[in-house]
């Protein structure tokens, strides 16, 4: 509802603050491709703000990181190296997957469990 409002505004701009975070990863994803694809057609600039790395992965174009007294700004696939991965969120670079690799993952998981 409120990205409907949002868009009645026409914005340049649209700053999505922590947005799926108590969504199931299939709403996350169908919420994200949503935003990407109205705000791709409309030409509106999204500023989305997560702590969840599979989604930045699946949807940033540039990644913007902030800790105490240091900045990096570069591209989603500069920044999520193992290494920087490691420096920002002391985890490792292969906690970085994309949603079909999570959904591979659960579908692995929930088989194991039945047999």
């Amino acid at each position: 509802m409120f990205f409907a409002q949002a868009l009645v505004r026409h914005p340049d701009i649209l700053l999505l603050d922590e947005s799926t975070a108590n969504l199931d990863p299939k709403a996350q994803d169908q919420i994200m491709k949503l935003v990407q694809r109205v705000c791709r057609s409309q030409g509106i600039t999204v500023l989305f703000i997560s702590h969840d790395l599979h989604l930045v992965k699946e949807y940033a174009d540039r990644i913007l990181f902030l800790s105490r007294g240091h900045y990096e700004l570069n591209s989603a696939e500069n920044m999520l190296a193992g290494n920087k991965i490691r420096r920002f969120y002391d985890a490792p670079g292969e906690a970085v997957k994309t949603e079909k690799d999570r959904y591979d993952g659960q579908a692995a998981q929930a088989t194991q469990h039945l047999f």
